[in-house]
């Protein structure tokens, strides 16, 4: 008996494993595969999913087991496990006969995958929430609340302490975020020094008064307008009398950080950075990272360009803009901080994107127009169209027409603002429930990932929009690590976790009042899918393969 050769490979961050896994060849009368998952020190179990066969009676919200309503993909995020677990799959190949039975066909199963333990890198750590609101869990969940109080809206159900739908959203960053805090109120030899450009989660203002004078805060105006020009007025007022705060009320750019240095007795310990603002919006209902960095290095000149924004006032120096000029560098992680005189920290990422190998990933949210990283990585891909390109730029809904961009296998398909609000599943269809209508800022996370299976993957991270306007306009920090290869892993698998999720809606969009997708089918045709093209490329990515059929685009280069 002839068996495929076979390969499966899990890849984890703290809140989801991605499990990917290859067949040399078609697997004949396949209608998916069963997923297994086995905890160390538990039994396999059999993973569930919520699709079955097209035109087959479910109730709403249903799940079975994948041997019932098998998967039919080579790729797989799973949600349900978490900071932790350690983890081994299996697939097994279901088979249908001529009439229409189905069964596992454990002769070609893969082996049990390595095992996978879900946890940081012990210098660095990176946290994700969940903010999604446009989901099947949310609406679910969210329905449930509503048959127990009809008046209750989504922004109270999040503002809610006591419910679960808030812990989903928050996830692994709102827990740690607030965790770093009380551990300041409890040790009294420990201080806080922040940059905020936007503080209004209750929570949040509640324990940095707490912390009190130990809590040196530098906030800013926000995303301030001619007509108000402070939008923290409010958490100023608020924090003012309890906190020592110093404020940054530019009027040229944006004070953009979202930078904390935590001290011990009075000498720098660790870094907290990232693309999340301390806002119930950031930390809830946007897609966003946190990174905490325990380099004393790395604390050290957060540390000083604290000291240097607050020397600053409201105003931008020359001898600031200087210092930010030069690059900040402690043991393979190099900070810059903006603005610069000439665009140094872009044309530093620029040149690794242009040395990228292997693949490039990315979630961005409003870099501008034009010579930005993603304007970079698109020219990247133009010179070398066999390099593996996804990502999702998310553009700021009030200045553009089509507010979020994908780069699909390095083609750019652009989408309007329908396509990532809950009206895109905006009714009941197949296995689909009618989605919960939500906010327009969908993805606020910023970051890159090159070359992530490589031995030398890199990790652009930090509040920069990754644009020319944060370079030389605003305040901001952009961190470049290199040779984390687990960092590097845990954000591929964030990013392609919200990609996915993303891409699904879109596929729908493009052909708007038809129900395109109505559930699996139930003959081994799907396979050819994943057989060519784009999404063996894929595969290949995930599996460190080189893509031996890859050729070079015809045409133009736009």
């Amino acid at each position: 008996i002839f068996l495929p050769m076979t390969s499966i490979h899990v890849f984890s961050n703290q809140d989801d494993a991605y499990i990917v896994w290859h067949y040399e060849s078609t697997i004949k009368d396949c209608v998916g595969f069963a997923l297994y998952r086995k905890r160390k020190g538990k039994k396999e179990e059999v993973i569930e999913t919520w699709v079955g066969f097209e035109n087959e009676p479910h109730k709403p919200h249903e799940k079975r087991p994948s041997t019932q309503w098998p998967i039919q993909r080579f790729m797989w995020t799973d949600h349900l496990v978490g900071k932790g677990d350690d983890v081994q799959y299996k697939v097994v190949p279901i088979i249908a006969d001529a009439k229409g039975k189905i069964k596992t066909d454990d002769s070609q199963a893969t082996e049990w995958s390595s095992n996978t333990t879900l946890v940081a890198d012990k210098d660095i750590e990176v946290y994700f929430n969940r903010g999604i609101i446009s989901s099947q869990f949310v609406a679910n969940e969210f329905s449930f609340l509503q048959k127990q109080n009809k008046k209750m809206s989504l922004k109270q159900a999040i503002a809610d302490t006591k419910l679960p739908l808030r812990k989903f959203l928050g996830g692994d960053l709102a827990q740690k975020l607030t965790e770093q805090l009380d551990a300041i109120i409890a040790d009294k030899t420990m201080e806080l020094y922040a940059c905020l450009f936007e503080v209004d989660e209750p929570k949040l203002q509640e324990q940095l008064i707490k912390i009190g004078k130990r809590a040196h805060i530098i906030l800013a105006n926000g995303a301030y307008d001619t007509k108000s020009k402070d939008e923290n007025a409010a958490a100023r007022e608020n924090l003012s009398p309890h906190c020592d705060i110093s404020n940054r009320m530019v009027s040229r750019g944006l004070s953009h950080n979202k930078f904390m240095v935590v001290t011990k007795n009075k000498a720098p310990l660790y870094t907290w950075t990232g693309s999340t603002n301390w806002t119930n919006n950031g930390i809830y209902t946007q897609v966003n990272n946190g990174l905490l960095v325990h380099k004393k290095e790395v604390a050290d000149y957060f540390m000083a360009q604290w000291k240097l924004i607050k020397q600053a006032g409201n105003n931008y120096p020359q001898t600031f803009v200087k210092h930010n000029s030069k690059v900040q560098s402690a043991d393979k992680i190099r900070t810059w901080f903006t603005p610069t005189l000439a665009q140094e920290d872009m044309n530093d990422a620029r040149k690794l994107i242009a040395d990228a190998t292997h693949g490039i990933l990315f979630l961005m949210f409003n870099p501008g127009p034009k010579n930005t990283l993603f304007n970079a990585i698109q020219e990247k891909h133009h010179k070398t169209p066999g390099i593996f390109v996804h990502g999702i730029l998310n553009q700021d809904p009030g200045s553009a027409k089509d507010p979020v961009l994908f780069l699909h296998r390095g083609h750019r398909e652009y989408v309007d603002v329908i396509t990532i609000l809950p009206q895109n599943v905006d009714d009941d269809f197949g296995f689909w429930q009618k989605e919960i209508n939500g906010y327009l800022v969908k993805i606020h996370s910023k970051v890159i990932v090159i070359d992530a299976f490589t031995d030398n993957p890199i990790v652009i991270t930090g509040s920069h929009n990754l644009g020319e306007r944060a370079s030389m306009d605003n305040d901001e920090n952009m961190n470049i690590i290199t040779g984390n290869k687990k960092l590097a892993e845990q954000y591929a698998v964030n990013i392609m976790s919200v990609y996915d999720h993303y891409r699904s809606r879109y596929l729908r969009s493009q052909n708007p009042g038809k129900k395109v997708w109505k559930g699996l089918v139930k003959n081994d045709s799907w396979q050819s899918y994943f057989q060519t093209g784009g999404q063996a490329a894929e595969i290949k990515f995930w599996l460190n393969m080189k893509d031996e059929t890859a050729k070079p685009a015809k045409g133009k280069k736009k």
